[in-house]
């Protein structure tokens, strides 16, 4: 079973399709709350996904990340950068909803000039960076500051390689 959820891109915020309700992010200080109103979001800018994954706490803001990604033009680096396209974002969120859990912390997310997104995390004494390229191939980089381990591969070769690793990269 699969449900639709919505990662709209700023200044829009977040939908789900099932219950038909639109939030923001606000601010008011320092303080941030969600605003919902009943507002259904287009039908192109639904993601599919599991309806369990859309809970976790990491995978509607990733996803809002990744989805305002696709509105940088080409040349975004003022250069000669690729624009990121939406069949990239929905690997890269689908792949990720692979190997993350419930618990995992919500990465950073950064744009690469061949048109591929990256998730990074740099806590729990590792620096991991996945990046997905245009093409569907994915590759994760390691560095362990605490043991000195280093090593890269392609992500679903190494996917049990990086379990272990994920474990120290989850919130409390």
């Amino acid at each position: 079973m699969s449900a639709r959820a919505h990662a709209l891109p700023w200044p829009r915020g977040l939908s789900d399709s099932s219950c038909r309700h639109y939030s923001t992010s606000t601010r008011v200080g320092d303080l941030s709350r969600i605003l919902v109103a009943p507002v259904a979001a287009p039908a192109s800018e639904w993601i599919e996904a599991d309806p369990a994954v859309t809970s976790w706490t990491w995978f509607l803001p990733t996803a809002k990340a990744m989805l305002q990604l696709t509105f940088l033009p080409a040349g975004w680096d003022s250069r000669s950068a690729r624009q990121i396209e939406r069949p990239t974002i929905e690997r890269a969120i689908g792949l990720l909803a692979e190997v993350l859990d419930r618990r995992a912390a919500q990465p950073a997310i950064v744009p690469t000039i061949q048109g591929g997104v990256q998730a990074e995390w740099h806590m729990g004494g590792l620096n991991v960076e996945i990046e997905f390229a245009p093409g569907g191939e994915a590759v994760v980089s390691l560095e362990d500051l605490l043991d000195g381990t280093e090593w890269q591969g392609e992500l679903r070769t190494e996917i049990e390689r990086l379990r272990p690793y994920l474990l120290r990269l989850e919130v409390a």
